[in-house]
């Protein structure tokens, strides 16, 4: 039996309404995929679980930006808002994402 591939990706698009998040920024002047595993690491530190979180990735002039949907648990913290505009996006499920942060981007 052939060994189960590491990463397999699925893409689709999707339609989403403005959603307000709260976020972390890469350094900007770094690739995308640098940026990015440094953010979402940043801002999944803040919770002991990330069950029932909403997670987005957005690139605004060249910085990658880690979101999470506000709720309960992000109201108060003390990190960016931003509402992230309605539109069509690509969602891609990275498999072992936890070990693949560098394929996180564009």
């Amino acid at each position: 039996m052939p060994a189960k591939p590491d990463t397999s990706e699925t893409d689709v698009i999707i339609k989403l309404g403005a959603l307000e998040v709260v976020y972390v920024s890469g350094q900007k002047g770094l690739s995308i995929p640098q940026q990015a595993p440094y953010a979402f690491s940043a801002l999944e530190a803040l919770w002991p679980t990330l069950k029932k979180k909403r997670f987005y990735g957005a690139v605004i002039d060249g910085q990658y930006r880690a979101c999470v949907a506000i709720d309960d648990d992000t109201r108060g913290l003390d990190l960016p808002r931003w509402v992230l505009p309605a539109g069509r996006y690509l969602v891609r499920k990275i498999a072992n994402w936890e070990r693949h942060r560098d394929e996180i981007g564009p």
